[in-house]
């Protein structure tokens, strides 16, 4: 079973992605903040991190950081970034550092998200 890691500081869209990640078939652990989202990635090995960049405690741009830095076990683990932010320029860094893709909350449904973490599961590649 994939397993998932979703790092989501509103509880209501934390709640809705567990669920439809869980009905997609994952096994799902979830972090409401940074520092719990870097603890539980050191922790355990994930397929797939799911990473909001307005985090309280750490912004998921530095647990990205973190999570990409040399001798990491995350090094390799596929991170796309969740935001409701479409600032060009932070997107921009969080791919420099290493996120795999991102997601505009606002433009995507969870059942889609789920298929476009699937689809980049099976082939490498986001639509």
């Amino acid at each position: 079973m994939t397993k998932i890691l979703i790092v989501e500081d509103d509880f209501y869209i934390q709640d809705i992605y567990v669920k439809t990640f869980k009905g997609g078939g994952y096994a799902v652990d979830s972090a409401t903040d940074g520092e719990e989202a870097l603890q539980k990635a050191k922790s355990a090995r994930y397929d797939v991190i799911l990473l909001d960049i307005m985090l309280p405690k750490i912004t998921g741009v530095d647990v990205l950081r973190a999570l990409r830095q040399e001798g990491a076990t995350t090094q390799e683990t596929p991170i796309f970034m969740t935001t409701n932010l479409g600032q060009e320029s932070i997107i921009k860094e969080t791919f420099k550092i290493g996120a795999d893709g991102y997601f505009i909350k606002a433009q995507i449904q969870p059942k889609n998200l789920v298929a476009e973490i699937n689809k980049f599961l099976e082939t490498g590649q986001l639509k």
